[in-house]
């Protein structure tokens, strides 16, 4: 075989990787975007049920004892924060408070 021809292949071959690597780099671009916005998504509840938290009521109006509270149920976010239900030994109810509100016992 002449050697133009040789090379010829030989480009065609490159080119042939060169077009996989692009199509991989393409894929893993896509790949760490998704990565990226699943795991801001991924944020956890910074309480777990069971765990005792001191509960601070800050809205004006609000009857709540600044007490120590156990975390009855994990709740969804409110846009803001997420939410928990709580429950002091003291009250005969359970109350849902803000993340923003709780602070380690």
């Amino acid at each position: 075989m002449p050697t133009f021809l040789r090379r010829s292949n030989d480009f065609a071959a490159i080119f042939k990787c060169l077009d996989e690597i692009q199509s991989c780099i393409a894929q893993s671009k896509k790949v760490t975007l998704v990565f990226e916005f699943e795991s801001s998504m991924l944020k956890t509840h910074k309480f777990q049920i069971g765990q005792t938290v001191c509960f601070t009521s800050r809205p004006v109006g609000h009857m709540a004892v600044n007490d120590i509270y156990r975390i009855v149920k994990l709740l969804p976010s409110d846009g803001e924060d997420y939410q928990y239900r709580i429950k002091s030994a003291n009250e005969a109810f359970e109350r849902v408070a803000k993340e923003s509100q709780l602070d380690r016992y």
